[in-house]
């Protein structure tokens, strides 16, 4: 009977496929009790017995059906189908007594797509939230501008202490151990050198009218150099949508304009502002702030993302014994990329549009040693998974040394490869979300990925009853500033 239970095929996209876990976690959840053997969750009915409750909502598959529909209404809420199915969800589940009891502190939501629930956010933000990174999300930090008061109040939506990274759905099919040949190219890379997003800026949200909301962007722009038709054009184009309070202030030392202008997110257009912010990224100061309203904001244009992931290109695009390829998750790319990763000792780990991509789970599974360059990154599973055990950790500064990662790698001997290569092959499964049942509704494997997860989460549980219980002794009409900054 069972096997008549069945969810549709989860889309084939590649780019929203990498998103599935959704899919697979409540495929176990649905699947009869009696069958659920291998599952380290038990699933009840009655929500006073249970240590979390999971909100079965697919925010990547809405989120992506809005993106597909109307991209341009996506960050607005008139008009926006994906905004509507948000709310419906939040507003019902926070109207349950489970809700209310816990503060939303036992729920637990699947954000896989950086940019699932994204109008919601802080709403949810205290219930525990599967993320692949979090590179997705903001953080928002704020002072007191009288200054009566020293703390420095961080809340972070999301943070290590309470929620759970996830792996991306691997995209590429399993190689045994067994079925390992010579490799023959020394570092594989395959993706997009130019990315379409900016990385590591900051958009802090915040506003002080109910009514609408407003990004302040505090961006320092080289005037000399950054040809002028380019913000005459995007200030022409979307003058009607920019804040009156815009203001230019002149350095006289380094012939910098600090440009402060407050753009309303519901109405500009955000490919806009990408592409200008894209063109012109390495004309940004590392670091700006500026004190506003009372309120700092500081903007990061960090070395992470799109722009190592251009300089390294060009550092080992003609290295002898590295690949570097354009392309994208299509079918003629998929066997291109296992084609590469399979007859690679290394394969490129540079960040993208997030700090991680599927790409790390299809170099394990195509068992090609990941070779990770990011000064700061979250990996699923870790305090179970020692990832130092298969990957090789490189730092920002040395990846842009010329000549350096290339002489690094060759430097690994035979054995220390093959030893990599083994420990590989033995995690391979724990990334593994398919349960090998059409229609995502079956059995799972004990030590799959959706295992994994259930078991990260019983690893907070503790927080989270604690986090209930300091709820409940609080007297009434007393505010604790919320610090979740923990990593």
């Amino acid at each position: 009977m069972w096997k008549k239970l069945q969810f549709p095929p989860y889309p084939e996209n590649p780019l929203i496929k990498q998103y599935s876990a959704e899919y697979w976690i409540m495929g176990d959840l649905m699947t009869p009790e009696e069958l659920r053997i291998g599952s380290f969750a038990r699933r009840v009915f009655d929500a006073g017995e249970a240590d979390v409750v999971f909100v079965p909502f697919f925010a990547t598959l809405s989120a992506e059906m809005q993106l597909g529909m109307a991209k341009g209404s996506f960050r607005k809420k008139v008009g926006n189908e994906d905004y509507d199915r948000q709310r419906q969800v939040v507003d019902f589940v926070k109207s349950s007594e489970a809700w209310k009891r816990s503060g939303g502190r036992d729920h637990v939501f699947v954000l896989t797509d950086p940019v699932a629930m994204w109008h919601v956010r802080a709403d949810i933000s205290p219930a525990v939230l599967l993320v692949v990174d979090f590179g997705g999300w903001f953080r928002l930090d704020s002072k007191a501008s009288n200054n009566t008061s020293s703390d420095m109040i961080q809340h972070t939506q999301v943070s290590l202490l309470k929620d759970v990274i996830v792996p991306y759905t691997h995209l590429l099919p399993r190689l045994q151990i067994s079925e390992n040949r010579k490799r023959p190219t020394l570092l594989y890379f395959k993706g997009a050198k130019h990315r379409h997003r900016v990385e590591g800026v900051t958009f802090s949200i915040m506003g002080d009218h109910p009514s609408h909301l407003f990004a302040y962007m505090f961006v320092t722009l080289d005037l000399v150099n950054l040809l002028p038709n380019e913000i005459n054009a995007l200030l022409y184009q979307n003058s009607r949508k920019l804040n009156h309070h815009s203001s230019g202030v002149h350095h006289p030392s380094h012939g910098f304009a600090n440009m402060f202008v407050a753009l309303d997110p519901v109405n500009l257009l955000p490919d806009e502002i990408n592409a200008l912010l894209y063109q012109n990224s390495r004309k940004l100061n590392h670091r700006c702030s500026r004190l506003f309203c009372g309120t700092e904001i500081d903007i990061d244009v960090q070395r992470e993302g799109g722009l190592v992931r251009e300089k390294m290109w060009d550092l080992l695009v003609n290295e002898p014994g590295v690949i570097m390829e354009e392309g994208f998750p299509n079918a003629t790319g998929k066997e291109q990329s296992i084609k590469g990763m399979r007859t690679s000792e290394f394969c490129l780990h540079p960040a993208g549009d997030t700090p991680t991509s599927c790409r790390l789970f299809d170099a394990v599974q195509s068992l090609c040693i990941p070779v990770i360059v990011s000064d700061d990154i979250e990996l699923p599973f870790e305090g179970i998974v020692d990832y130092s055990e298969f990957s090789v950790f490189i730092a920002v500064t040395n990846a842009l040394q010329p000549n350096w990662l290339v002489h690094h790698l060759r430097s690994f001997s035979d054995k220390k490869k093959e030893i990599f290569r083994q420990n590989m092959a033995r995690v391979q499964p724990i990334f593994q979300y398919d349960n090998g049942h059409q229609g995502g509704i079956g059995p799972i494997p004990p030590d799959g990925t959706v295992n994994y997860i259930w078991r990260k989460i019983h690893q907070k549980l503790p927080v989270i009853k604690e986090a209930i219980v300091r709820e409940k002794r609080k007297p009434k009409g007393i505010s604790v500033p919320l610090r979740c900054h923990c990593t």
